[in-house]
């Protein structure tokens, strides 16, 4: 591996399993991709290389969409558990009433 492989190498891990899709790693993957376009033609490690940033930014876009969709769905467990309880306040309510 040359020089340039080795140090791409290391600026751009396999994989980011463990680490937050944050506004800086949007701004680094932007960076990436504009430097990735900038590449000439042919060389067939600048492939494999742009190759490896659009599976990472891949990756990244899914997390991102993992941790947005859980959100979502906490959100809408919350409102569930407050709808229920209000409804449920609101039959108790009711029930002492309609008995009389």
């Amino acid at each position: 591996m040359s020089e340039p492989d080795a140090t791409r190498a290391e600026l751009a891990p396999l994989s980011h399993e463990d680490e937050p899709v944050t506004e800086e790693h949007r701004a680094i993957l932007k960076a990436q991709k504009v430097a990735s376009l900038q590449n000439p033609p042919g060389n067939h490690g600048d492939i494999a290389y742009q190759m490896l940033l659009l599976e990472q930014r891949l990756e990244a876009y899914e997390r991102l969409h993992r941790e947005e969709m859980a959100e979502l769905r906490q959100e809408l467990s919350r409102l569930r558990r407050a709808f229920l309880e209000e409804t449920s306040l609101q039959m108790r309510a009711i029930k002492p009433h309609s008995q009389e």
